[in-house]
């Protein structure tokens, strides 16, 4: 409800050119990749848990972003998680990574994944 309240109120200013609906939303590097304190996410709880977690933050991200949708009346881009957990099937239309590196090669070799 409140993104969609957000969006109502604001779609007419002439400088959103986008909507981004969560930053850094999930894991830093995504469910796979983290390997934060005791392991990450990739030890955390069981398997079982693990999976019903990443499905709930699926699910709650394509909510977000349908709803973003239908309540912009000029059809703006979306970008579902500006950085981490990205979830293809939000179809955002913008998809943005965080790589907080200051040294070339860090980033290339970033991109290069």
């Amino acid at each position: 409800i409140e993104w969609r309240e957000v969006v109502e109120r604001l779609h007419n200013h002439a400088c959103i050119i986008m909507w981004t609906a969560l930053n850094e939303a999930g894991p830093s590097g995504g469910w796979a990749h983290n390997c934060g304190a005791g392991g990450g996410f990739r030890n955390f709880k069981t398997a079982a848990v693990r999976r019903q977690l990443v499905t709930d933050h699926e699910a709650f991200v394509k909510s977000v972003v349908s709803g973003i949708r239908r309540a912009d009346l000029q059809g703006r881009p979306v970008i579902e998680c500006s950085g981490f957990a990205h979830v293809p099937a939000a179809r955002p239309s913008v998809w943005a990574i965080h790589d907080y590196s200051r040294e070339a090669t860090a980033l290339a070799r970033t991109l290069a994944e």
